[in-house]
């Protein structure tokens, strides 16, 4: 209702989804201006956001929010309410609420893609493939995680934090499989173009053995001419 308000922190920061998308048309921003491979740096900088939200979901915990709903599962987080009604005379709550630890389950989650990104980065085809496991990963993991809070930004019955996990993880999905595939393709013409090459190399190497050898017959066949002058010379001594 008031622009005004978005410009207020203090009253709140942006949800991960807002901080990723200034990050990324600040990155096409600056590799534009300063000539360098978009996909390269994405790849470079997706390690490094996932650390990000590796550490930054404990900020939820600090702050007692974005937890999901109630649970009696071992690793539940209990929560004391600030309800002063449920205190005792001591000041001592009485009353606990047992959730689902949901900011910890997208750290971890968050964290094993963390190592699997870094094993795959080293050995990857092609540029943009991090960034695209990167936000397969984290929207596969979003998308079900979401369903578990009770603080969830909806649209009617949907839950928009979950369609956003469900169209990142599909994007991603669909731009691995593509940009595979096109890996596949150019390194199987690069073989080709290598064989060829050698091929041609080969076939040039024997041409010229073969010249070489046409030559050395020549030189060694003597012409009827050379007969007679050696003949006579031979009678003459």
């Amino acid at each position: 209702d008031n622009l005004i308000e978005i410009f207020k922190l203090r009253n709140g920061g942006l949800a991960i989804y807002g901080a990723l998308i200034c990050g990324f048309i600040t990155t096409v921003v600056v590799c534009k201006y300063k000539k360098i491979k978009l996909l390269k740096v994405l790849d470079l900088v997706s390690p490094a956001c996932l650390i990000g939200q590796i550490i930054g979901r404990w900020g939820n915990f600090i702050n007692i929010e974005a937890y999901g709903s109630q649970t009696e599962l071992p690793w539940r987080l209990g929560i004391l309410t600030s309800n002063f009604s449920n205190a005792n005379e001591t000041g001592i709550w009485t009353s606990e609420t047992y959730v689902h630890p949901t900011f910890l389950y997208e750290s971890l989650w968050n964290l094993i893609g963390f190592i699997i990104i870094n094993a795959v980065y080293k050995k990857k085809k092609f540029d943009g493939q991090i960034f695209f496991m990167y936000i397969s990963w984290y929207g596969f993991g979003r998308m079900f995680i979401e369903g578990l809070r009770t603080d969830s930004l909806m649209l009617g019955p949907i839950r928009i934090s979950q369609l956003v996990g469900f169209v990142t993880f599909v994007i991603g999905i669909v731009l691995l499989a593509v940009s595979m595939k096109d890996a596949k393709k150019e390194k199987a013409a690069e073989i080709a173009d290598t064989t060829l090459s050698v091929t041609e190399e080969t076939e040039e190497e024997k041409q010229d053995t073969e010249n070489i050898e046409t030559i050395s017959v020549k030189t060694n066949i003597e012409t009827p001419e050379e007969n007679d002058v050696a003949d006579n010379e031979e009678k003459s001594e």
